[in-house]
């Protein structure tokens, strides 16, 4: 009777452990889903540690699975050592490359960290130093390419055949008067939400043909499954 006591109060505290190292963990995901790099979040990382170093202590101690509640036990930590790789899985599944067909034979590869370009094989990128989930890009008449982003991120470009200029946050209002219609050749904008495995985002490319603009756009939501939902051209005339 005593034994079958002393049992019960371990299932107890390894049930307790487990059922907090399920929150921790799926805290600490929400936080490595919207911020590059899991050492941001290292105020929660001692817990963490803990209750992990405690996870595999309980293992050695039910791997044997000799009754229901060892073999639950077992399946509850596999479930949670699978959580983390199978959900940044599904995060880089939002974020799969995408071509655009540019005027004058320019295929435009959109990436989570690169945007290229691909004129006749010849080929020049933009490179992001960390990940923006949030910009635009447009070329103006005069072949200047005009970049604004609201986040804080650096870039690289790598042979790009076009001057750039770059706004950042305050001087969106900046971008937009050098941007307007009579001007733009084209523009593109990349627009995604990240703070949860179920991440979603819409991309928009508009071409001017003659006095009219031609908009269509995509939407990205990736969440246990990748899709892309294309939404219907729409043409509007540049002239007000």
């Amino acid at each position: 009777m005593n034994t079958m006591t002393n049992e019960t109060k371990h299932y107890r505290r390894y049930t307790i452990a487990l059922v907090l190292l399920t929150i921790v963990e799926m805290i600490v995901f929400h936080f490595a889903m919207s911020i590059e790099g899991i050492l941001m979040l290292f105020p929660l990382n001692l817990a963490f540690i803990i209750l992990w170093i405690y996870a595999f202590v309980i293992v050695f101690r039910c791997f044997r699975m000799r009754d229901k509640w060892q073999r639950c036990i077992m399946i509850w930590i596999i479930i949670l050592l699978l959580y983390m790789p199978i959900f940044w899985a599904i995060r880089k599944m939002a974020f799969l490359s995408v071509k655009y067909d540019l005027p004058n034979g320019i295929t435009m590869t959109v990436e989570p960290e690169k945007i290229t370009f691909d004129e006749n094989g010849k080929k020049s990128s933009i490179e992001f130093l960390n990940t923006s989930e949030h910009y635009s890009l447009t070329l103006i008449e005069g072949d200047t390419l005009y970049f604004f982003t609201s986040d804080s991120v650096s870039i690289q470009t790598h042979e790009l055949r076009y001057p750039i200029k770059i706004y950042i946050d305050n001087n969106k209002e900046e971008y937009e008067k050098a941007t307007i219609d009579t001007k733009l050749k084209w523009s593109y904008c990349y627009n995604f939400v990240n703070d949860s495995p179920f991440i979603y985002g819409v991309q928009t490319l508009e071409i001017r043909k003659g006095d009219s603009i031609y908009s269509q756009w995509w939407m990205n939501n990736a969440g246990y499954l990748n899709c892309r939902e294309e939404g219907d051209k729409s043409v509007r005339s540049i002239y007000k």
